[in-house]
């Protein structure tokens, strides 16, 4: 974990969800900065973990895959992050989801998949795959098959989580970045807002360039050629 004093500002870095995430808080004694900072990288560091079939961790995305077909008890956080997700597939008639793991799994070897596979696995990212039964607790059923990719949703979920702990500590200036995901809070350094640099935005016109936040959030989709960023896929037709 880095750090970057900056006057009456704090800034501390950590890699998480396959990207830089930044978080600046200003305005508060230096203690209480850097403890809220630390809570907040403390639940994204957790969130990450659960959002990896990898991991393992209790109620996150491993466990409930290995228990695909039976209820399951999810993790708050990471359930309100399945729950978001499920509500965008319904509202995008399926093409955009939590449930697509399979499709980009065929997606990502060097070659386009064959298309009789692409076919088999469609059903298996419909929204009807992933039931939430209860939110007190939290808890789900995964259909067989079906595997969790929640990547295109993680980054604005995780900075919104790391709002919510800023301001449990009182936080009321401060900017959150998790990769081209930004999220501001209050009025930024000199009372204007957040200057954020809108990433591959060279070639426009100026006014483009540099924005200021205000209570705002900003999300950039930009994949040049040959960046390790994956291209969404319209999960109903592969």
């Amino acid at each position: 974990m880095e750090t970057a004093p900056a006057g009456d500002a704090v800034r501390l870095a950590m890699e998480a969800f396959g990207t830089v995430v930044e978080i600046e808080v200003r305005d508060l004694p230096e203690d209480r900065t850097r403890q809220a900072i630390r809570d907040a990288m403390v639940e994204l560091h957790r969130l990450s973990l659960l959002t990896s079939a990898d991991a393992e961790v209790a109620g996150g995305a491993g466990r409930i895959e290995a228990a695909a077909g039976r209820e399951i008890e999810a993790d708050p956080a990471y359930g309100e992050l399945l729950l978001s997700g499920l509500r965008y597939c319904i509202w995008s008639g399926g093409a955009h989801g939590p449930l697509g793991g399979r499709l980009y799994g065929l997606w990502g070897g060097a070659e386009r998949p064959d298309p009789y596979t692409l076919r088999e696995a469609l059903p298996t990212a419909a929204c009807d795959r992933l039931e939430i039964l209860s939110r007190e607790p939290m808890r789900v059923r995964l259909a067989p098959q079906t595997i969790l990719d929640t990547r295109g949703m993680e980054r604005g979920f995780a900075a919104d989580l790391a709002v919510e702990v800023l301001q449990e500590h009182s936080v009321a200036n401060a900017v959150v970045e998790v990769g081209s995901v930004v999220r501001a809070l209050g009025p930024g350094p000199d009372g204007r807002g957040w200057p954020i640099t809108v990433p591959g935005a060279s070639g426009s016109r100026e006014i483009l360039d540099e924005i200021y936040l205000h209570d705002q959030s900003l999300a950039v989709l930009s994949v040049p050629p040959g960046a390790d960023e994956r291209r969404p896929i319209d999960q109903r037709k592969g």
